[in-house]
């Protein structure tokens, strides 16, 4: 089955962009197992976003090729990047926050980090490298990208398929990697699949892959809802909780990092430059992307997307209720 994204790939060719080599040392780069949001395509991974550039180099897009979602809105991707085949030559970090929200990437890659005063008010943004991130670093995710592949452009499954398709997955819980036809489906496919995977009286589920449980936190912030992820070890998988009660701040998640860990990069690590915002939404993260930064806090010291400055009491008020209290509880 061709999806949308598989179509406008092909529409690129030589006339329409630049090949030239680039140094890894130059970017800041994410793994490609990472979910990106394309409006109007959907959630695709960063290899497949990727996949016609030739490994160590950067390839020119032209203006409107690829839109991509950014810490406030959208903006066309212009390059994009991806390193040599050597998983060996490149470190890279795993990062997880207290909710389970896991992202994987180079050391140099920023991620979007709120800045807390003394009396424990948010008081800006800031850039910060992933390597230089420490245990309780507060940062920044974006809920309800909504990107999803435009109705009647592609054969995807209907709604009633999708929800079996989550009940499946709900029943079974065995290894198995999220379909492309939920991730890049329309809203109405990817919140069908949502109903079958969580039932209305059991919104807990466990699933024995991490990737899968990462990419259905990934799926439902995209449709605006909080799933917190844990370690199962009574059933020897992946516990994900939804959190209705944990609400956003203005379409934003802030919750803390909780685990940093060094590994290889599976293979490649891949990038995109998007110019005016020079951010995009990664695994639900926010993210620069390759140009340089400097991260000075954003205009007026306050958060973007905020009308006044907030306390982290505000921010995280939600994550003390007792629901979200229960699903940090460890099974016995």
């Amino acid at each position: 089955m061709e999806h949308y994204y598989d179509k406008i790939a092909k529409q690129s060719n030589t006339k329409h962009s630049d090949t030239k080599e680039s140094s890894s040392s130059q970017h800041k780069c994410v793994v490609g197992r990472s979910l990106v949001a394309l409006p109007g395509i959907g959630l695709v991974r960063m290899e497949e976003v990727c996949r016609d550039v030739p490994p160590g180099q950067t390839v020119e897009r032209r203006a409107g090729f690829l839109t991509i979602a950014t810490e406030t809105s959208q903006a066309p991707v212009t390059q994009l990047y991806r390193s040599s085949n050597c998983a060996t030559d490149t470190v890279t970090l795993v990062i997880e926050t207290r909710l389970g929200y896991r992202i994987q990437c180079t050391a140099d890659h920023p991620v979007r980090e709120a800045v807390v005063d003394r009396a424990g008010r948010v008081t800006g943004m800031r850039w910060r490298a992933a390597g230089a991130l420490q245990l309780g670093t507060l940062l920044k995710l974006r809920l309800g990208t909504r990107a999803a592949t435009k109705p009647g452009l592609v054969a995807v499954p209907d709604a009633n398929m999708a929800e079996r398709i989550g009940n499946c997955l709900r029943h079974t819980s065995k290894v198995w990697t999220m379909p492309k036809a939920i991730l890049q489906g329309s809203l109405a496919v990817q919140r069908a699949f949502v109903r079958g995977l969580f039932s209305e009286k059991a919104a807990h589920v466990v699933v024995d892959s991490e990737e899968t449980a990462c990419d259905v936190q990934t799926l439902m912030a995209n449709l605006g809802y909080v799933v917190g992820r844990r370690s199962c070890h009574v059933h020897h998988g992946w516990q994900l909780t939804w959190l209705p009660g944990t609400v956003a701040v203005n379409g934003y998640l802030y919750d803390y990092v909780v685990h940093v860990s060094t590994t290889a990069a599976p293979g490649s690590v891949y990038n995109v430059y998007v110019p005016g915002p020079h951010s995009f939404i990664c695994n639900a993260f926010v993210t620069h992307n390759t140009a340089a930064y400097t991260g000075p806090v954003t205009a007026n010291g306050r958060v973007q997307g905020m009308s006044r400055v907030c306390s982290v009491s505000t921010l995280l008020d939600t994550l003390d209720n007792p629901e979200t209290i229960g699903f940090y509880e460890c099974e016995k």
